[in-house]
């Protein structure tokens, strides 16, 4: 399987903005950037107009969670419309719904690969333990492993897990990524920069606010991936 993240490891996360921002901020940066995750924006009536363009790739965070026979006719619905790189899917909905994704995208033929949501990254120790009863790592290492035997291309985890990722073939995708030189506080818990991520093994590493909120976008987004050439 084709390497995707070979030239470029910085995918910009745009959560949070106004579809209107959306169109100009890819064209601006689609050339400086691996691609672009899409969250909140694919309930807006009109993204179809950005996932349907074929110069800009898309990392669809769709982060889907149901029974088995759903999430296979989402994937199914998703690739056959929009057939984005990337598709995520939560480990947590276990591994026939895993196994039901993946089959989803080889019967349509699609290019995408799926993603395992692992432990999400502004869940700390605690709050995992509330939730399910052992540490984040604990549990990404149970998600990492039944989500491998599922097939899947790799995982979404935090900086900090990256290496139970890779020790089991999966390419781990990473958010929480704070840039040396980006010092904002926000609802992460488990973060890295981009050297350290790079450093213990991620394929790619997932930006948002310290490029979309920076005053220069351009500069902001090389910065970045100046941080990812170890």
């Amino acid at each position: 399987m084709t390497d995707l993240f070979e030239k470029n490891k910085v995918i910009v996360a745009l959560d949070g903005m106004k579809f209107v921002q959306v169109s100009a901020l890819v064209d601006e940066l689609k050339d400086y950037v691996w691609g672009f995750k899409f969250n909140d924006l694919l309930f807006h009536p009109a993204i179809n107009i950005l996932l349907q363009r074929e110069d800009v790739r898309y990392f669809v965070d769709a982060k889907l969670h149901d029974i088995p026979n759903t999430v296979k006719n989402q994937v199914k619905r998703i690739v056959g419309e929009y057939n984005p790189s990337l598709l995520t899917v939560h480990a947590s909905g276990g591994p026939k719904m895993l196994e039901a994704a993946v089959k989803a995208v080889e019967e349509e033929k699609g290019r995408t690969r799926i993603l395992a949501v692992t432990v999400l990254t502004s869940i700390n120790d605690d709050t995992s333990q509330q939730i399910y009863g052992a540490t984040a790592s604990e549990k990404v290492a149970e998600f990492a492993k039944i989500s491998a035997e599922a097939g899947v291309y790799g995982c979404v985890c935090s900086p900090h897990e990256i290496g139970l990722v890779r020790e089991l073939n999966l390419q781990p995708v990473v958010p929480g990524i704070r840039p040396v030189w980006f010092s904002q506080t926000d609802d992460q818990s488990r973060v890295a920069t981009p050297e350290m991520a790079i450093r213990e093994g991620a394929a790619a590493i997932v930006v948002g606010r310290a490029i979309t909120k920076s005053e220069n976008m351009i500069e902001a987004a090389q910065k970045t991936s100046a941080e990812t050439i170890i």
